[in-house]
């Protein structure tokens, strides 16, 4: 006991317990809605005073309200006590310094996908990244001045990563869906290398274009000749650089479309492709209009947007 005055828990628990911000999802966003500070919320997956649920829930009411916030929850055994950890103030510690300005000491990297969607986002558009990564593409929006911009990811360092570039993160599984964002609440939804992964692509896809007026969609073509030859002459599980580079053991996708197959969900879902770029990575070229992409392209960038009901 010597390190606090047990009356300072007296007082404490007199507060948490008078604390009310509203029996009801109206009114704790009447509770949030004049707040004007900009919010991190962080979570410990063991806590059972306060569950990630409820901060979820708290998240899901500022982005409704469109307020600035970033959120992580902190795999630990730790429990409620967490925070007091070394461990766990190691993992959440970069989080807080983040949203305190502490900057990233590297600069955002280049890569030949994020080049390709940077040329198709228009400046001055606002842009919500599912699987974000470490945030490189969202920092170089914001250095072009970007005025919104938001990443999702799972990974508590990527989270902060990206919070270091001076960007809002979400820890949110897109297994699930999104997080409550307003509808066209942003100009682009950018999912690259993403779709592939989730179990519920028609679901993802309609959420994308809900709470964005266009989705960017990047993704590997499976109908590719290379990966033709792969199974057909080698009679092996195909495999390519970047998001189908795992062995068939222990790849964390879920599914493996070609173009034609994309294309065809798009057409089932009414979805409009505005733009449709393919590439050749291995020669650095993008396939001509006299070219069958399904079979030429190793890669694919779509621009999509749908009429809402």
């Amino acid at each position: 006991m010597g390190r606090f005055d047990a009356n300072s828990y007296v007082t404490v628990t007199l507060a948490m317990d008078n604390f009310d911000m509203g029996d009801t999802r109206e009114k704790r966003l009447d509770t949030l809605r004049s707040a004007k500070c900009d919010w991190l919320v962080i979570s410990f997956s063991s806590d059972w005073l306060f569950p990630p649920a409820q901060s979820r829930e708290l998240v899901a009411l500022m982005t409704t309200l469109g307020q600035p916030v970033s959120y992580c929850e902190i795999e630990t055994h730790g429990g409620h006590d967490s925070f007091l950890l070394p461990d766990d103030i190691a993992a959440f510690g970069p989080l807080v310094a983040a949203k305190l300005g502490a900057p990233n000491p590297q600069p955002p990297r280049q890569s030949a996908e994020d080049d390709r969607i940077f040329e198709l986002i228009p400046p001055g558009s606002s842009v919500l990244d599912l699987g974000c990564g470490e945030g490189d593409l969202l920092a170089r929006l914001k250095e072009r001045g970007a005025p919104l911009l938001c990443g999702v990811e799972v990974n508590t360092a990527l989270i902060a990563a990206t919070m270091q570039q001076g960007v809002e993160a979400i820890d949110y599984d897109l297994n699930i869906g999104l997080p409550e964002f307003d509808h066209n609440r942003f100009d682009y939804v950018v999912l690259s290398s993403t779709l592939q992964a989730v179990p519920n692509v028609e679901r993802l896809l309609e959420d994308a274009l809900r709470v964005g007026r266009r989705a960017i969609v990047g993704f590997t073509n499976f109908a590719h000749r290379t990966l033709r030859e792969m199974f057909g002459l080698e009679g092996r599980a195909p495999k390519a650089p970047g998001s189908y580079s795992y062995e068939w053991y222990n790849t964390p996708n879920r599914r493996f479309p070609s173009i034609r197959d994309m294309l065809d969900l798009c057409e089932k879902m009414g979805v409009t492709v505005e733009q449709a770029r393919y590439y050749d990575d291995t020669q650095g070229r993008v396939i001509g209009d006299d070219e069958d992409p399904n079979l030429a392209a190793e890669t694919a960038l779509l621009v999509l947007s749908k009429i809402s009901d």
